[in-house]
């Protein structure tokens, strides 16, 4: 992210999430980077990603047309910003499925970052390095898509608990600082008191999304504006479709 502006960049990590407030119905998808969506922006189709070069505003649109549901709001969010996030809260506990060697935020090898398997408090540096690692995983992109969901999952918990309470001022002053959104300061506070209502009457679990999958194929298909064959992520049309439903029932 430069300055304060969503264009100019691809969008590697594409997540979705519902949440009906009154009936607490809530669920969260993954958008594959390669998926093979018609955008809103270009009037054709093309990689998900691509959305980056033209802005938020063109991936909700996009998205918002795909899944067939309003989409009002963002929050965009770089490798320093989510470091800091992170650490805002003194770290996240995750339960790493793997051992994972990955580069640094600067992309360096030089100062390597290894998790070793199970439950374990990241940092910042080390929570980026597990959302960023896909070349050892089993499935790839799609499992780094996975390991996406179970941070976010991750989060939402670490928030809850608690010893975090005294945390929270600085965590939503870091949130508003190290995030790019439509929603303006009092929103996200707003958002953040309506969780803790939840929170406090029906527990954390009433909080945790419904993880949706979208099922599909890669394929390699000609593109003119390359003048080469790429890689996409076709979606099977019944998968888009459950979830369609199922998005709907929530708003």
């Amino acid at each position: 992210i430069q300055g304060n502006s969503t264009s100019g960049v691809n969008y590697d990590v594409i997540i979705v999430v519902s949440y009906n407030f009154k009936t607490q119905e809530s669920a969260m998808i993954s958008i594959p980077r390669d998926a093979y969506i018609y955008s809103t922006c270009t009037s054709k189709r093309d990689k998900i990603t691509h959305t980056g070069w033209y802005g938020a505003d063109c991936l909700t649109a996009t998205l918002s047309k795909f899944l067939d549901i309003p989409i009002n709001h963002y929050m965009l969010i770089d490798f320093e910003g989510l470091i800091d996030v992170v650490d805002s809260l003194g770290g996240v506990e995750i339960d790493i499925p793997q051992r994972i060697e990955e580069q640094d935020e600067n992309r360096s090898f030089d100062d390597l970052i290894v998790l070793e398997p199970g439950i374990q408090k990241l940092n910042g540096r080390e929570a980026l390095a597990f959302l960023r690692h896909r070349k050892t995983l089993a499935d790839g992109a799609l499992g780094r898509s996975n390991n996406h969901e179970t941070f976010m999952l991750a989060m939402i918990k670490e928030l809850a608990k608690p010893t975090k309470w005294w945390r929270i001022g600085g965590f939503l002053n870091t949130v508003q600082k190290s995030v790019l959104t439509n929603l303006n300061g009092q929103s996200i506070v707003d958002l953040y008191n309506q969780a803790n209502l939840i929170l406090n009457s029906k527990g954390v679990e009433a909080l945790m999304p419904e993880r949706l999958e979208l099922e599909g194929h890669g394929s390699m298909i000609y593109t003119p504006s390359f003048g080469a064959n790429l890689y996409y992520y076709v979606l099977d049309s019944q998968s888009v479709n459950a979830i369609k439903a199922k998005l709907k029932s929530i708003n």
